[in-house]
């Protein structure tokens, strides 16, 4: 059994970057300060803190900052066994300045996997593009990400693939999809060679077919061939990443806490937006207490 943190700042450092540890540290720290008694709170006295936050002119982005490091605290107080609840975990800080997400626009799984269906005219760059769409719909990467990527952040017998950090998104290590090994195989042992006969070599995992690594513009632009799918969506790899982190939240109900993680974000409110409230809750949550937002 894994040992349990002994210290805030110990449970913090074992997720985090040493610096996002000292940030969610220092705002717990001060919340602490003036909230004693926090250890035993409610859903209602995180409410009110944030009024009060909201009351003495603090600001959306400021108040979702303190919220996330709050909903840490909590987090740590289950990971030792002093809390067996969590008093906020699905609280959000409402910021009219942020267009919410329009789920109708996003695609289902279903549908993003027709992407991969698609015939091609040239064998080798077919398997290249296969291997590049079942990034973006099964990792939910960006462009920038997959263009960053080198064969060796490729591990085939642990089928995983190791994703750099940027100054946006968190690094993280995710696992293959079961229908990927075969595209990875296929690609690494037989369409990259084949790409790359006549250029000089690069460990850059994604080449064109001309032999160079790819570009985030490369992307976008197979992309747009693609289009005609979904006539009446917005297909592209952000509409694209945004569907695949809503899914995996909504669809196969994963923890928000591991989806953060999948996704790279730094912050859990990153997350959160992606969230799809159940309209029965949230009546019974906004009849129940008193709205963030008013």
């Amino acid at each position: 059994m894994k040992k349990a943190p002994e210290t805030l700042m110990q449970y913090l450092e074992s997720i985090h970057t040493t610096k996002s540890a000292d940030s969610y540290h220092y705002s717990i720290v001060k919340f602490l300060c003036t909230n004693p008694d926090a250890e035993k709170y409610t859903y209602q006295h995180i409410v009110d803190y944030l009024l009060q936050l909201k009351d003495e002119g603090a600001a959306g982005t400021y108040r979702a900052k303190i919220l996330a490091s709050i909903k840490k605290y909590y987090d740590y107080l289950i990971a030792i066994e002093v809390r067996n609840n969590h008093p906020c975990r699905r609280l959000q800080i409402k910021d009219n300045r942020k267009k919410g997400l329009n789920f109708e626009e996003l695609f289902s799984m279903e549908e993003l996997e027709l992407l991969l269906i698609r015939e091609e005219r040239y064998r080798y760059l077919g398997h290249r593009n296969k291997l590049l769409i079942s990034l973006l719909i099964y990792q939910g990467l960006t462009s920038d990400e997959i263009v960053r990527l080198t064969v060796q952040d490729i591990d085939v017998e642990e089928a995983t693939i190791r994703v750099k950090a940027s100054r946006k998104l968190s690094g993280r290590t995710l696992a293959m999809h079961r229908k990927q090994v075969m595209l990875v195989d296929r690609y690494l042992e037989d369409a990259r060679p084949f790409l790359l006969r006549k250029t000089i070599p690069t460990n850059k995992l994604m080449i064109t077919k001309l032999g160079k690594p790819e570009s985030v513009d490369g992307i976008h632009s197979m992309l747009e061939q693609l289009k005609g799918l979904f006539p009446h969506k917005k297909l592209h790899s952000k509409s694209i990443r945004m569907s695949v982190i809503a899914n995996w939240l909504n669809e196969r109900k994963i923890p928000l806490e591991d989806v953060q993680l999948m996704a790279g974000h730094k912050w859990p409110s990153s997350t959160e937006r992606y969230y799809r409230e159940n309209l029965e809750e949230q009546r019974k949550l906004i009849n129940e207490f008193h709205p963030l937002n008013r």
